[in-house]
């Protein structure tokens, strides 16, 4: 297909180009049976047929790098043909394209991508259209759209009936023929992004005199003078998460409405965007843009305006421009959206910090899910590889999302360089150096095709990713220091206590998350009967975990030397002790947890591993307490603080840190498949397979779960009784397995099943 644009000019510091109009006018000589319209851009599209909008979804075809890849859609369009004349109408938006970067905060170099192009093609029976120089261009009422800020419309920009076919397009400009993005074209199969829910604010509150973010992560720090707001209304939707607004309004002509997207408050109550926002020098240059949509009113009937081309994590909107008889409960609509990845599980229990953490992070899941999981909805929205692999496990667990893992596993197997290094956000420019990566991060190259066959059978994705995977751990064997480890990156990323001189060695993280991916891809390159390299990472791992033994752990005290609960629950998960060592090691683990008084002092990847290894050793009610108590650092400490998802900070309520991160959310795998028993494929070989093996622990009276297989929805439940416990069990035939009680298995009956055992 032939790539046309309108030659709309890049981003400058000064400016951000508009949303083009393009159109093309066609004949039919009959309505056809059959008409297929196959479009693709490296930025987003709206399609629109004979006036009507046919667009898949918000941000179509895909969030991506066209550098690597390129994505397009199929539409079948018979139904709004007709005989005679016949119109296409698109509008571009620049999406990751000519992305607007320092949107992304952490980097203070500002960088331009290309202008947008399109190319598409049309099948109508006997004809064939393609775009080509002879296609039609004008600017839109979207003077400016920024995937990571929002979007500024002036509705009297509109052009009415450009995307008819009747509209005189004649002093319009021809388009120009450009080359095509360098990356494969290939077919997006990934989950549409949907409408989930409505919500209506639960208050509004007049806000003047302030101002929405100083210059430094310190709360009463210098206020940025650009951000002053004179007097605005704060729309407070209740909850943190993420999709657009719809605005209805009725106003004069020329009316300005600005709204400022927020997911936090300043300590007075005043709206802030310093959470969504990580300040950076020249920041006043984008002030007003920051997570803002704008709309100017084209005057007369009520208008109504859902932006394009952007979306927002929030719970807080800030509105501008208004008159005081306009700000009513009927103005905004919060349109709360994700990709089509349904729920396939869901826990409750006798705790309602548990209940309440457990919606906290499916919140955070579903709104961080935006055709793959983001860092945060709100001021990066990036693919963080770190991220994501700590959260592999739990979004396959909680969501039916292994479609749209596949897809972004494209772009992130193209971000792959000669020497097997991979990117640490994906898409992205490239742009990235290895201190972002590490095997913490690149362990989502394992951990996303293992979990997807765990819980899908996808040995589709094994067989996608096994070359790459191949390459990768080549890399990794001759990136050994002298000392046989490995060590780059992120390390345990988030970690409380930092300031205090305790931090896991980053050779420990990465060395033990390299022999987690071997064992992993043992299973892997198992199922794919590759024994060559079953035997290869064996030797790895096994090489792996003599180097730590040897370097990294202090025998008089059986613990890494490091001195964190991380680099300790580590060594347990990943089998660096022996059994005969294990007891003590363990005790350690105990010992640095009491030293703390029992708060939890793990980042990002500890907390990955921490409770895993406290329940399986009969401390179920220690990670209870390490869970829920109120004081940071702490789950139970975000609830305190008033969060609505789960946050990027465990240690306190920084000023500006994110309150929509997933990276902490494993507890809804420990939640499901630890306290209330239910474990799917327990043996990696069925997937229609569970074990119930519940923890017992007097801090809950009750839990139960449920987990839908592809025969049907497994549930089960336990509950204290005057003499022991009460199991209950539902199962669906089509599914087997087991359930575990006072270490003896049982096989599970299809149908209901109950049992009591005493404990």
């Amino acid at each position: 297909m032939q790539y046309i644009s309108a030659g709309i000019e890049q981003f400058t510091r000064a400016t951000t180009p508009p949303a083009p109009y393009i159109r093309k006018g066609f004949e039919l000589g009959s309505k056809p049976e059959k008409a297929v319209i196959r479009m693709t851009t490296n930025g987003f599209y709206r399609l629109f047929i004979n006036g009507t909008e046919i667009t898949k979804c918000p941000l179509a075809p895909y969030v991506c790098n066209s550098n690597h890849v390129t994505y397009y859609d199929d539409y079948e369009i018979a139904e709004y043909l007709t005989a005679g004349k016949n119109a296409i109408g698109v509008i571009l938006g620049n999406g990751q394209a000519n992305p607007f970067w320092h949107a992304l905060g952490f980097q203070n170099s500002f960088k331009v991508g290309t202008p947008v192009k399109m190319a598409l093609q049309l099948t109508a029976d006997d004809l064939t259209l393609e775009s080509d120089a002879s296609f039609k261009t004008h600017s839109s009422p979207m003077v400016s759209d920024v995937y990571r800020y929002g979007v500024h419309y002036d509705a009297r920009l509109e052009i009415d009936g450009w995307n008819l076919p009747d509209f005189d397009d004649s002093d319009w400009a021809n388009v120009c023929e450009v080359e095509a993005p360098a990356g494969k074209l290939m077919r997006c199969e990934a989950d549409l992004i949907v409408q989930r829910d409505e919500l209506k604010p639960v208050s509004i509150e007049l806000q003047e005199d302030f101002y929405f973010l100083h210059e430094s992560p310190v709360e009463h720090s210098t206020p940025i003078f650009e951000s002053y707001v004179k007097s605005g209304y704060m729309y407070d939707f209740g909850i943190n998460t993420a999709g657009l607004v719809r605005l209805k309004i009725k106003g004069e002509r020329g009316q300005k409405i600005t709204m400022r997207f927020g997911e936090k408050l300043f300590a007075d109550g005043k709206f802030n965007l310093n959470s969504v926002y990580t300040v950076k020098g020249g920041v006043e240059d984008y002030t007003q843009i920051l997570h803002t949509d704008t709309y100017i009113l084209k005057g007369g009937e009520e208008e109504v305006y859902v932006p394009f081309f952007t979306y927002h994590g929030f719970r807080y909107v800030l509105v501008e421009g208004l008159k005081p008889e306009q700000a009513t409960e009927d103005l905004l609509t919060f349109l709360v959206m994700n990709s089509d990845v349904p729920r396939r599980s869901d826990f409750k229990c006798s705790d309602e910090t548990f209940n309440t953490l457990y919606r906290m992070g499916v919140n955070s899941d579903l709104s961080n899910f935006w055709y793959f999981p983001t860092d945060c909805p709100h001021r990066e929205k990036a693919g963080w590889t770190n991220d994501m692999s700590m959260s592999t496990e739990q979004f396959l667990l909680t969501l039916d999302c292994s479609q749209s893992f596949r897809v972004w596993l494209d772009g992130y197997m193209a971000s792959q360089r000669e020497d097997g290094t991979l990117d640490a956000i994906v898409p992205t420019l490239g742009n990235f150096s290895r201190s972002y990566n590490g095997a913490m991060s690149d362990s989502n190259l394992v951990n996303i095709p293992y979990y997807c066959y765990k819980f899908d059978g996808r040995v589709d994705i094994l067989e996608q990713t096994a070359d790459t995977i191949r390459k990768y751990m080549d890399y990794s064997m001759a990136a050994r220091d002298e000392r046989g480890l490995v060590a780059n990156g992120l390390n345990d990323w988030a970690q409380p206590g930092r300031s205090m001189g305790v931090t896991t060695d980053c050779a420990l993280v990465d060395s033990t998350i390299l022999i987690d991916m071997c064992k992993k891809c043992m299973v892997i390159f198992g199922v794919l009967g590759d024994e060559a390299w079953v035997a290869k990472c064996d030797r790895f791992a096994r090489e792996l975990r003599t180097a730590v033994r040897e370097h990294l752990i202090d025998y008089d005290i059986m613990g890494t030397k490091d001195g964190a609960q991380t680099g300790q629950a580590l060594a347990l998960a990943t089998g660096i002790f022996t059994q005969e060592e294990y007891p003590a090691a363990y005790q350690e683990l105990i010992n640095r947890i009491k030293q703390k008084h029992d708060h939890v002092f793990c980042g990002m990847v500890g907390l990955r591993f921490i409770f895993h290894v406290l329940l399986e050793n009969g401390d179920g009610d220690l990670a209870h307490k390490m869970i829920t108590r109120p004081d940071a650092p702490s789950y139970g400490n975000m609830i305190v603080r008033g969060a609505t998802a789960l946050c990027e900070c465990i240690e306190d309520n920084r000023f500006n840190s994110s309150e929509n991160h997933h990276f902490f959310g494993d507890i809804l795998n420990l939640f499901i498949s630890d306290y209330a028993g239910l474990r799917v494929n327990p043996n990696m070989d069925n997937i229609n397979e569970v074990l119930i093996k519940p923890t017992f622990v007097s801090a809950l009276s009750w839990a139960e779960a449920s987990y839908t297989t592809k025969c049907g929805t497994v549930t089960t439940k336990w509950e204290k009784t005057d003499d022991g416990y009460a199991v209950s069990v539902s199962i669906p035939e089509g599914v087997t397995g087991h359930i575990c009680l006072n270490g003896e298995l049982t096989a599970l009956p299809v149908g209901a099943s109950s049992w009591k055992v005493c404990i």
